[in-house]
């Protein structure tokens, strides 16, 4: 990646990251990694909207944080919850009015319900050139969905949102899942950005192939961030398939197999004007 000032074409991320990381390619997908109460959720949002950067249209697909929330997150920062340029697809099944820039689902569950909202999304914001999505998040999906559908899920969606130059964020607590789970579901992403409590003090390190060296470097507590992330969380201690919480009744699906792309999944991303996922793949994380 570039260093300095950010390049015309690239998404600018100003100061949201204590490295040199001044923008990230069109099409990058990168996935934001740390537990509980360590602001992840509040540097997704940094990153969706930097300070100091021209807004760009925001898709926000929760399964977490209800659209009040994640509109007060967005308001503190700046952006306005415009129809034309802002949406959230909430899932999370919160009870609301109907409005003009929210796509309600009933459930995380419904896949292909998220998928279609997604994809109405983006319509009726006119398809723009660019875009930033924001996933919060894979671990309370988990809670609702096996492993393979939620694998299946998130590579058709981040492929496509890659396909169209879009920038997507997607947040993961890695202490609920097992650690196999957690590298399975990094190597979907070109790029993670990592959190971790060290002592009381906040670190973060960036991994992927965007010349920004592995190491950790201290990530300080704004007042804003040490704020975030402290509700109760639903929480599951996840087997190996990372699917299923503590008693459930169904089993987890056969260990971690192949990732596939499933009819229904191909369906609902279907956007107008963008390529095929199969263009050129972009590099995972080592």
């Amino acid at each position: 990646m570039a260093e300095g000032d950010a390049r015309a074409d690239c998404y600018p991320l100003a100061d949201a990251l204590p490295v040199d990381l001044a923008d990230l390619d069109p099409g990058t997908n990168v996935l934001v990694s740390g537990p509980s109460m360590s602001g992840k959720r509040q540097l997704v949002f940094d990153l969706l909207a930097p300070n100091g950067v021209t807004a760009d249209p925001v898709v926000v697909m929760t399964t977490d944080d209800p659209t009040s929330r994640i509109q007060t997150g967005f308001e503190d920062r700046g952006v306005r919850f415009d129809p034309t340029t802002f949406r959230v697809v909430d899932a999370t099944g919160a009870p609301g009015d109907s409005e003009p820039a929210v796509h309600r689902v009933s459930s995380p569950a419904d896949l292909t319900r998220m998928g279609v909202a997604f994809t109405q999304a983006v319509d009726e914001m006119g398809t723009p050139d660019r875009l930033r999505l924001g996933f919060v998040s894979i671990s309370t999906l988990l809670q609702y969905v096996d492993a393979e559908r939620a694998f299946s899920f998130l590579h058709v969606l981040s492929r496509r949102t890659s396909a169209a130059g879009y920038l997507g964020v997607y947040s993961i607590d890695p202490t609920t899942h097992e650690d196999r789970f957690v590298n399975v579901v990094t190597s979907i992403f070109d790029a993670a950005i990592e959190i971790r409590e060290r002592d009381g003090d906040r670190e973060l390190r960036v991994r992927g192939p965007l010349d920004v060296p592995p190491e950790w470097t201290p990530f300080p507590y704004s007042r804003r961030t040490a704020s975030a992330d402290t509700l109760p969380r639903r929480r599951s201690r996840a087997t190996a398939s990372g699917s299923r919480s503590v008693g459930s009744p169904n089993p987890p699906p056969p260990g971690v197999r192949t990732l596939t792309t499933s009819p229904a999944c191909r369906s609902w991303v279907d956007l107008p004007g963008i390529r095929s996922a199969s263009a050129s793949p972009s590099p995972r994380v080592k």
